[in-house]
């Protein structure tokens, strides 16, 4: 299985007439160089970081189609139940962007079986992050 790089990667380029530079990914953590802002900077692409997580929602609320997904590190807010709370309040903001929500309470990545629902992710093992990319 592809890591969750080459995830981000396949989603940043979902819509290929919006360049990867005009969408960026939005990485929502406490932590400004923790394991999943790593995975994403080495992708050498285009994201922004929000230490705040209402703050990031209503971005993404705001202007959907400017984020070319989303990732949620669930365990700096109170865990993945919190994690999932927030994906519900974007509603449809997200129908159309990716969002993985990383949570050590993942226990392992889980995928969605229908479109609108977010991709799981554990990061509990030494950074240790997988992805199917049939799941971005």
């Amino acid at each position: 299985m592809p890591d969750v790089i080459e995830a981000l990667n396949r989603f940043l380029q979902a819509e290929p007439g919006i360049p990867v530079a005009q969408r960026p990914v939005l990485v929502v953590a406490r932590a400004p160089d923790g394991p999943v802002h790593r995975r994403v900077r080495a992708l050498g692409g285009c994201f922004e970081t929000q230490a705040e997580i209402y703050t990031a929602l209503a971005s993404v609320i705001d202007d959907p189609a400017g984020w070319a997904g989303l990732v949620i590190c669930c365990d700096d807010y109170g865990g993945l139940d919190e994690g999932l709370r927030a994906h519900r309040l974007l509603g449809d903001a997200a129908s159309g962007m990716p969002v993985i929500l990383v949570s050590a309470q993942c226990g392992g990545p889980r995928f969605p079986d229908r479109a609108g629902l977010p991709i799981l992710l554990d990061l509990a093992d030494d950074g240790e992050d997988r992805l199917a990319a049939s799941h971005a």
